[in-house]
């Protein structure tokens, strides 16, 4: 696994729920201004917006946050388009195109949380591991790029993916 800093701990649903909240603010506010405006300390805001922002929805400099084109797009669209501007935005992640890669190889197009926990494991902590893949999992399921079954605990490509 690439990415060594990991994914940010935000649900996706959260990430859409900033965006609207930004789109109603025109696009920009001060971060701390939002954060208490949304009554939420700003270190739990932090994730929600550094996952915004690395999926290419918001830009964070000078205290501020402003919502990219992609954000505005991504707002305004209906469930399916949300769904496909968020796996084209997921397969851009290393995180993401590593394991569609080990999914693919796979000749049932399935693997077990057990393979990629211990992948993870390479650059994490377990427990960190543990939310890194709950988080992808969480991001990709929305984005109907994997699929998890919790009855035998495997991780699979969705049909389209």
């Amino acid at each position: 696994m690439e990415e060594s800093a990991g994914l940010p701990h935000a649900g996706i649903s959260t990430i859409f729920g900033l965006l609207e909240v930004l789109d109603d603010l025109s696009g920009r506010e001060d971060i701390f201004k939002l954060a208490r405006s949304l009554n939420y300390e700003l270190d739990d805001l932090l994730p929600v917006m550094e996952a915004a922002e690395i999926l290419g929805f918001v830009q964070l400099e000078e205290g501020d946050i402003t919502m990219t084109g992609l954000g505005k797009e991504i707002v305004e669209a209906d469930v399916d388009g949300r769904k496909q501007l968020l796996k084209g935005r997921l397969m851009c992640r290393p995180i993401f195109t590593e394991i569609v890669a080990i999914l693919r190889d796979r000749r049932d197009k399935r693997q077990s949380r057990g393979f990629f926990l211990e992948l993870f494991e390479d650059h994490f902590s377990p427990e960190e591991s543990e939310r890194q893949l709950n988080t992808v999992l969480d991001w990709g399921r929305y984005a109907e790029l994997l699929g998890y079954n919790p009855d035998t605990e495997e991780l699979y490509l969705s049909e389209e993916a």
